[in-house]
């Protein structure tokens, strides 16, 4: 007696084949990235990405050709669908770094960052980030990455952006029902007749502004390997960068060009179609959802300005407005540490991560549309406790009349996903307050909120530490101070910038300087407990346990380093911190100094620490500390520490030491 085979479900037959198609797309993009090594003549990184065509191919015909629609399928087949695509598409595109890895291995002046992709799982969190367009890595120095890679990176971002299976739409013929697909992928608006030509439409727009965006960032300075990837990874507000510091680096000019690009991928893409075919500008505010855009990108910049200037005592304006627009874009660009930002900085940009921009853009988070239904089921709420017996209330949504059932429905949908929302965010929060206790709860939540915004700007956590045990990207190996730098860093008085990068070559502020000595003059000395007898050093990672709370500070340059630690730290737990300085009554323009280096200025001039040349009563904060500046602050630091002699009195010098003058007079 034979066996009968049951047929397979016709719904699975339909997902299966449609899921074959999709797996063609990260063969597609290989082959198109094959002309850029050829460009650069990284001709190793050709079988890489021929490898990924193979590995996408394959399946996909298979797949493809074996299965077939069999019945009409329903919106959670197609959401099925979205979600195998989003899960098997990023394991295609980590390959190219494994691959790539791999290969360089064999050489040994391959750097730290192409062997780090040696290990799969990070290049597929990196793939993961670039396809969801969020733009947290792994990647130890983005500029150190080979041309391909980073080409691959933006290209991901820039494919992910807009959507896979939007982009399948509009080149493939899936047998699943367009509109179906379409909406599973989060989408609503059509801007043509059918969904096979918006999504055509959507591409054509993509392409455009793309181009717009590599030319606008070409024109104001940038160059040109440098524009194509960030016009890709802009537009997409994506976030992936090939510098190590992110945007930092580039000209305040080209830092409100980026702002531009940003702002133009938070808005939706009906909008953008309706500005270019009817060319008015009023259609950028016409909707509730880009209003409350403007409106947030105006308020949130205020808001922010003002916490800035009460923490730093500078509004910082550039810095502030491009963090705000990066943050609500959700775009993950970066000019700061954001470290080094306040609790409620923080929490403010959080608040902009989780909201995200307009619906129907290349934007993560809730959507505004969303957030605007919400503030209309407010209203409603409080117009039906103000309204009398049997009158009937009247609901509009875009200036259209809805039913009562209508609205229920509308303000459920926002509802159900905010609440499923913060639900996460609470979930990644207690992760990582258990993966990484060394960050506080804002740290975490701030974190929380930009993976699953799909935003990508970070306070530290998920970047990852070069093998020499510093966390400093610039700083490699054999940098001559490498050990003074890693030493700071445990020490607790070390910050980075964006990226994870520490710059050591940079100048900074006198007011920071003084910050910075002030640490080293906090820094405890280790136990007395410890073992005489022992042999084997303490292992990192029992370091970084112990370590206490980082003071996130812009950072002197590292040829400062290495005399401070050498000299002051045998002698630290010996001498209490002296007691703060009133630096009001003395300094006349003691209303520049930051707010967050009042107490250390104060407590540097008691302690003698502070010199002021030519005129003792103007510290100017705000101003690059010279190399005789730092020399002095150094020279008198070593002073306070019973290291080295005082000046005698005759020294002409002496005069311009601020607390040892000021208590003659």
């Amino acid at each position: 007696m034979k066996t009968k085979i049951r047929p397979i479900n016709p719904y699975i037959q339909a997902i299966l084949h449609d899921l074959g198609l999709l797996l063609h797309i990260p063969a597609a993009m290989a082959l198109i990235s094959l002309p850029i090594c050829f460009w650069f003549g990284e001709y190793y990184a050709i079988w890489a990405f021929l490898v990924t065509a193979i590995a996408s191919i394959i399946p996909g015909q298979i797949l493809y050709r074996s299965f077939h629609e069999t019945g009409k399928t329903r919106l959670r087949h197609a959401m099925i669908i979205a979600a195998l695509s989003w899960g098997l598409i990023p394991l295609l595109g980590a390959i190219p770094f494994w691959v790539v890895a791999s290969y360089l291995a064999t050489f040994p002046q391959t750097s730290e960052t192409v062997l780090e992709f040696q290990y799969f799982w990070n290049g597929v969190f990196e793939a993961f980030s670039g396809f969801t367009s969020t733009g947290l890595t792994v990647t130890l120095n983005e500029s150190q990455l080979p041309r391909s890679l980073q080409w691959w990176r933006s290209l991901c971002e820039w494919i992910g952006g807009v959507g896979v299976i939007v982009l399948a739409l509009s080149v493939l013929e899936p047998n699943m029902d367009a509109e179906q697909l379409y909406y599973a992928e989060g989408r609503s608006k059509r801007i043509a007749l059918t969904i096979s030509a918006t999504v055509r439409r959507i591409w054509w727009l993509y392409l455009f502004y793309t181009g717009l965006s590599i030319l606008l960032l070409l024109f104001t300075g940038m160059p040109l390997w440098d524009s194509i990837n960030h016009g890709l990874t802009g537009i997409s507000t994506g976030g992936f960068s090939i510098r190590d510091d992110s945007i930092a680096s580039y000209s305040p000019i080209i830092q409100l060009a980026v702002i531009v690009v940003m702002t133009a991928g938070a808005i939706s893409f009906p909008i953008h179609y309706k500005l270019i075919t009817q060319r008015r500008f009023s259609a950028l505010w016409r909707d509730s959802q880009h209003k409350a855009l403007w409106l947030l990108l105006a308020l949130g910049t205020l808001i922010l300005l003002i916490e800035n200037h009460w923490f730093f005592g500078s509004f910082l304006w550039l810095e502030t407005l491009f963090q705000w627009v990066s943050a609500l874009g959700t775009c993950g660009f970066e000019t700061v540490d954001l470290q080094t930002w306040s609790p409620t900085a923080k929490l403010l940009l959080s608040l902009a991560m989780v909201i995200g921009g307009a619906a129907g853009s290349t934007v993560g988070g809730l959507k505004l549309n969303r957030v605007v239904s919400l503030y209309r089921a407010v209203l409603w709420h409080f117009q039906r406790l103000g309204s009398q017996p049997h009158q009937l209330m009247c609901y509009r949504v875009e200036g259209k009349v809805v039913t009562e059932a209508e609205a229920s429905r509308v303000i459920e949908a926002a509802a159900v996903l905010t609440i499923l929302w913060i639900g996460a965010i609470i979930l990644g929060v207690i992760m990582l307050l258990h993966i990484a206790p060394e960050y506080n709860l804002t740290n975490a939540i701030f974190e929380a909120a930009s993976a699953l915004g799909g935003v990508g700007l970070s306070v530290g956590i998920t970047h990852r530490q070069i093998a020499s045990g510093s966390v400093y990207k610039d700083v490699p190996n054999d940098y001559w101070a490498e050990n003074a730098i890693k030493e700071a860093y445990e020490m607790g008085f070390m910050s980075s910038y964006p990226g994870g990068v520490f710059r050591p070559n940079q100048g900074i502020t006198r007011a920071d300087a003084l910050v910075s000595l002030m640490r080293v003059l906090d820094v405890p000395a280790a136990s007395p407990t410890a073992s005489t007898t022992q042999t084997t050093p303490p292992q990192r990672t029992t370091r970084q346990a112990n370590r206490r709370p980082r003071m996130f500070v812009p950072m002197m340059s590292a040829s400062l380093m290495q005399p401070i630690i050498a000299q002051i730290r045998p002698a630290v737990a010996a001498t209490p911190t002296p007691p703060s300085f009133n630096v009001s009554e003395y300094y006349t323009d003691a209303g520049n100094i930051p707010k967050y280096a009042v107490d250390a200025v104060g407590q540097a001039t008691n302690a003698n620490i502070v010199v002021n040349h030519p005129n003792l009563k103007v510290l100017n904060p705000t101003q690059p500390a010279t190399r005789a500046d730092i020399a002095a602050f150094i020279h008198q630091t070593l002073v306070s520490k019973g290291r080295i002699e005082p000046l005698a009195e005759n020294v002409e010098a002496s005069r311009y030491v601020v607390g040892r003058t000021s208590s003659k007079n």
